[in-house]
C-alpha cells in the first residue's frame, strides 16, 4: 500500500489497476486548491502510474442530487459556489475542534471529459456501484476506466 497525496503523487513503477473510492482523493479539497486543476493532477498521476491496458475506477461526488438542495442562500453564504461545484461546510470533532471540509461535485459529462482530456478511455459511467444509469439522487457517479493499449 501507498500513503500520498494524489494531487503530487510520483512513482516510478507501473500497475495494473487504480481504485479511488468514496472521495478518497477526488472530490476533497484543500481551502486553498484550485478544484479543476486538483483533480486533473490526480487523474494525470493515475494515468501516469498505470501500464497501457491498466484499469481505474473512481467514485466522485454526483452534482445532480446536491444542486437540488442548494439555496441562493447557500451562494450568498458561500455555502455552494456554482462557478467551481463546490460545497463547503465544518463539522465539529468531538473535542470542540471545528474541521473545514470543501467538497467538489460533479455532473457525468464533465466526468467524462476530464479523463479524455487526460488520455483515459471511459468504458462505463454509472450510478451507485456501477449497477445502473446515473439518476437524479446518487449520491455518487462511478467511473470505469483504462489507459489505452500503446
Amino acid at each position: 500500500m501507498i500513503k500520498a497525496d494524489a494531487a503530487r503523487f510520483e512513482c516510478n513503477e507501473e500497475f495494473d489497476a487504480a481504485i479511488c473510492l468514496c472521495e478518497g482523493a477526488f472530490s476533497l479539497l484543500g481551502l486553498s486548491d484550485d478544484p479543476i486543476e486538483h483533480d486533473l493532477a490526480i487523474l494525470r498521476n493515475i494515468h501516469k502510474s498505470l501500464k497501457p491496458g491498466g484499469k481505474f475506477i473512481l467514485t466522485a461526488l454526483s452534482a445532480l442530487s446536491r444542486i437540488k438542495k442548494a439555496t441562493n442562500e447557500d451562494i450568498a453564504s458561500g455555502v455552494f459556489g456554482p462557478n467551481t461545484m463546490t460545497f463547503f461546510e465544518e463539522f465539529e470533532a468531538p473535542d470542540g475542534t471545528k474541521i473545514p471540509i470543501r467538497e467538489r461535485v460533479y455532473v457525468p459529462t464533465e466526468l467524462y471529459l476530464m479523463f479524455k482530456m487526460v488520455g483515459f478511455e471511459v468504458k462505463a459511467i454509472a450510478g451507485r456501484w456501477g449497477k445502473r444509469k446515473v439518476d437524479m439522487d446518487d449520491i455518487e457517479i462511478m467511473v470505469v476506466a483504462e489507459k489505452p493499449r500503446e
